[in-house]
């Protein structure tokens, strides 16, 4: 293996993480792309321009490079791309025939890209390997709320049966694969996200929520995206049922100040008297989140629906318990009653009495504490880029014997 391929339309690693389009997904690409360099695995990042002025090629470094390639409007969303694939693919083209670049492989990531990715290996005629990142099937399980979950369905399935390979987080992905759109349990690879264990570790409490200017005895955090899916309300209206909030600050980290959902919290706070008691931080630089997550005592995830849940486990890292609704991959990281708990109903009560157990009971805190950052230690980035390094080589070898 030279070079791969990664095909990531809406998602460029260096967005604002927190953002209406940003998350996870992209902390994964930057990673995982590094690691693979460092294995001798050359990585290109192909992206949508997004912004006036970015560079076409920005060299990363360690062989990993990103390239913006036109395709509609530099402030379109997500929700309005899919039209703009075929300009994508087009302008992909042309930059691959004026650089004469040759790739052994095309790893896409999410369904949009997994559009882009399968046309673009069929005409290269390598493999392809596609990592959905969510699911639409998974969504319409967990929401009703997610307007593009039947429009992807077939894009999804098309994608997903024609691809080498399917890279998984969790046997629950992999088994909504298999169940929901009759993908061949052999082309599913699970291969679980990884955390930064130098950069997401223990620090100091008080000079963490000193440099973030955190007075309160008891402090709770939320990270994401400000979205139905992302489920903050059940958070928002767990905090009002605490009895004690006198000394109690909420940080919530990511979204911005435009979005509905954001007023409909904002608005929640107001009605349940608990604006005080709120902080909306709105999206930080990834390099800032570990003193967000080494200043709170727990960490709450409340969603419908993750496919992974990389928040919890960078928390973790941290020394940071969670406690996280039992969904997706969330079910995988959290060991409910060890270094968190699992929440089965979105039910604010039931969040807000695993609260004050935490919250009140400091021996208890100090033990999940423990445990969170001992169990983060078996998710590694480097066991991530060795796992699809190996894939990639698999795929080459298995397209090669077909051909012959």
């Amino acid at each position: 293996m030279s070079r791969v391929a990664f095909i990531s339309v809406h998602g460029c690693p260096f967005a604002k993480l927190g953002g209406k389009d940003t998350g996870g997904m992209n902390v994964y690409l930057l990673r995982v792309a590094k690691e693979l360099a460092s294995l001798g695995v050359g990585v290109d990042i192909y992206t949508r321009s997004h912004n006036l002025g970015d560079a076409e090629v920005f060299e990363i470094g360690d062989d990993v490079r990103l390239v913006h390639i036109d395709a509609g409007p530099l402030d379109e969303g997500k929700e309005g791309l899919f039209s703009y694939l075929p300009t994508f693919l087009e302008n992909l083209y042309h930059f691959i025939q004026r650089t004469r670049i040759n790739y052994d492989a095309v790893h896409s990531h999410y369904w949009l890209s997994g559009w882009v990715g399968s046309r673009f290996a069929r005409t290269l005629e390598v493999p392809h390997i596609t990592t959905f990142h969510t699911l639409a099937e998974a969504k319409r399980q967990a929401t009703n709320e997610e307007p593009d979950v039947s429009a992807r369905f077939g894009t999804e399935r098309e994608i997903a049966n024609e691809a080498d390979s399917v890279v998984c987080f969790t046997e629950h992905e992999a088994g909504i694969l298999g169940r929901a759109y009759g993908v061949a349990r052999g082309s599913i690879s699970i291969i679980p996200c990884g955390v930064d264990t130098e950069m997401f570790s223990p620090r100091d409490k008080l000079e963490a929520r000193s440099r973030l200017g955190v007075t309160e005895k008891e402090v709770v955090l939320f990270v994401g995206r400000i979205e139905p899916i992302k489920a903050l309300g059940t958070l928002v209206q767990a905090i009002q049922l605490i009895e004690d909030k006198t000394s109690l600050r909420v940080l919530v980290v990511g979204g911005d100040s435009v979005g509905p959902e954001f007023q409909r919290m904002q608005r929640m706070c107001n009605s349940l008297g608990i604006t005080d008691n709120v902080s909306f931080v709105g999206s930080v630089p990834q390099m800032e989140l570990p003193i967000y997550y080494n200043a709170a005592d727990v960490l709450v995830v409340p969603s419908k629906y993750e496919s992974f849940g990389l928040v919890a486990l960078e928390a973790m890292a941290t020394g940071t318990p969670v406690i996280a609704s039992r969904v997706g991959g969330l079910a995988t990281i959290v060991e409910d009653t060890k270094n968190g708990f699992l929440i089965s109903w979105h039910c604010p009560d039931a969040f807000a009495r695993k609260l004050e157990m935490l919250l009140f009971t400091p021996s208890l805190l100090r033990a999940m504490g423990r445990e969170a950052e001992r169990s983060s230690i078996a998710y590694s980035w480097t066991k991530v880029g060795e796992r699809l390094a190996s894939l990639y080589a698999k795929a080459v070898l298995q397209r090669v014997r077909s051909a012959s």
